[in-house]
Formats: C-alpha cells, sequence, structure tokens
C-alpha cells in the first residue's frame, strides 16, 4: 500500500466522499458493511468520478462500524447511531 501512496501524484490528500449506512436492518457484514445504519465510510480517490476536477493516481476507502462524525463541530454519527 505504502509503495502505491508513494508512485501516486495529484489530489490524493483530498478525501473525495463520505457515507451514512441507513438500512435499519442490515448488520455490518464484509461485502456490504456501507449500508448498516449508522456506518459511516470514507473515500480518499479520483475526484472525476464524482464530477470534480481533482485527478489523483491513488484511490482507497473504508467503513468503521463505530466511528463518531461531525459536520461543522455537530454530530451526525455516535457509535453507529444517527443522532440528528
Amino acid at each position: 500500500m505504502k509503495a502505491f501512496w508513494d508512485r501516486a501524484s495529484g489530489g490524493m490528500y483530498l478525501t473525495s466522499s463520505v457515507g451514512i449506512g441507513i438500512d435499519p436492518r442490515a448488520k455490518p457484514s464484509f461485502l456490504t458493511p456501507y449500508i448498516a445504519r449508522g456506518a459511516v465510510s470514507a473515500m480518499i480517490c479520483e475526484k472525476r468520478e464524482l464530477g470534480g476536477r481533482v485527478q489523483s493516481g491513488y484511490s482507497s476507502g473504508g467503513t468503521l462500524g463505530t466511528a463518531t462524525l461531525k459536520v461543522a463541530g455537530k454530530r451526525i454519527v455516535e457509535g453507529m447511531k444517527i443522532v440528528v
């Protein structure tokens, strides 16, 4: 992973997307952890896929089931619970 990062160029330090799972019946699983209610996903990748202009030679992402997500200082998700 480090070698891939070292060879990359462009805006790989910028987060390109953040997602919050909303399905109340889903449980975090290996194939679809991002759909479970309260799961927080983040991606660092090519921004052009999402309509942006930043180009990058690196992509990575993951989902956390017990994350706390704050936006502008306001808590949105805490411990797999959407609190807004």
